[in-house]
């Protein structure tokens, strides 16, 4: 679908100032191959190539995420978006789609953008990001830290779960 979106977008945008970068495991899954549907993308397309990395874990990752200007997670289902919260915990816009379970996040903390799986939809998103202005990227940015730092920080967590439950319980 990804793929789908972005050939259309190459074919519809004059700027063509969005590159997809896919990172993580690109193995067999139910017979789809993410790396043999790209490499033929490619193909198609020698001068607005997709480029294939990773996996990485652990520092490799968080440097190579700090890469990136916006994430795009278009899942299907997505129980707990760890990507997505990853991205945020380091202030990059995302943009998902509703299966995400964190789309209500990001629309109400304007942490990125919430997109459906009909047709052109990702692909006019990505034709209005060419638009863009980089001071709109900074405010969401700092959307996405502010978020993370006021509700999923660990000593938030920890204050939230162990604390107040502790002082419950406490009998006077």
């Amino acid at each position: 679908k990804l793929l789908h979106e972005y050939q259309l977008y190459i074919n519809e945008s004059k700027t063509k100032r969005c590159k997809l970068i896919f990172i993580g495991e690109h193995r067999n899954r139910m017979g789809f191959c993410s790396k043999t549907q790209i490499n033929q993308f490619n193909e198609r397309n020698p001068k607005n190539k997709i480029i294939i990395k990773g996996p990485y874990f652990g520092n490799k990752k968080i440097r190579e995420m700090l890469k990136f200007d916006i994430l795009i997670l278009p899942s299907r289902s997505e129980g707990m978006p760890n990507t997505v919260l990853e991205s945020m915990s380091l202030g990059i816009p995302v943009i998902v789609t509703p299966q995400t379970n964190i789309a209500k996040i990001v629309k109400k903390t304007h942490s990125g953008w919430v997109v459906n799986h009909n047709i052109n939809n990702i692909k006019n998103l990505l034709i209005d990001l060419d638009r863009i202005k980089k001071k709109e990227l900074l405010k969401m940015s700092s959307n996405t830290i502010n978020f993370f730092l006021r509700k999923l920080h660990w000593d938030v967590i920890v204050r939230k779960t162990f604390l107040e439950k502790k002082i419950k319980s406490y009998k006077y």
